[in-house]
C-alpha cells in the first residue's frame, strides 16, 4: 500500500472542515498534518489500524499529547487515550496548538482515515 494523505472535502467553509480518504502504509509514517489554529476541537477516525496523535505549539516541533483524545463511544465515557482504536472516533481539544499530526502506530495501516475540525458556534 502507498501512503495517502486525506483530502479536503469540497464546499466547506465556516465552523466545520473535514478531510477524508487517508491511508497509512508503514509503522511510524505521518498520515496527515493539519493546521488547527482557530479551531476548538478535532475528531479523527480510522476504520482499521491505529494511529498516534501529536501536537505542536510552534508548528515545527511535535510531541505525543498524553491522554488527550476522548473516544466517542458509550463503552468508555470520560476515558482519555494516547493511541487510537480501530473503528472508534476520537475527539481532541486543539485550542493552544498550531498543528496536529497523525502517525501510524503499528503495522496495520489506518484505512479510511478522516479528520474533522470544528469551531464552537458564536453565542
Amino acid at each position: 500500500m502507498a501512503l495517502t494523505a486525506p483530502t479536503k472535502n469540497a464546499n466547506q467553509e465556516g465552523n466545520v472542515v473535514t478531510y477524508s480518504g487517508g491511508l497509512g502504509a508503514a509503522d511510524n509514517d505521518i498520515i496527515f498534518t493539519v493546521d488547527v489554529r482557530g479551531y476548538d476541537y478535532a475528531v479523527s477516525y480510522s476504520l482499521l489500524g491505529t494511529y498516534d496523535i501529536e501536537g505542536s505549539v510552534d508548528g515545527t516541533n511535535f510531541g505525543v499529547i498524553p491522554l488527550s483524545a476522548q473516544p466517542l463511544t458509550t463503552a468508555t465515557p470520560g476515558t482519555y487515550v494516547v493511541v487510537s482504536t480501530a473503528d472508534i472516533a476520537l475527539r481532541l481539544d486543539v485550542r493552544g496548538f498550531s498543528k496536529v499530526r497523525y502517525r501510524q502506530a503499528a503495522a496495520t495501516a489506518p484505512t479510511n482515515f478522516s479528520v474533522g475540525l470544528f469551531k464552537k458556534a458564536a453565542r
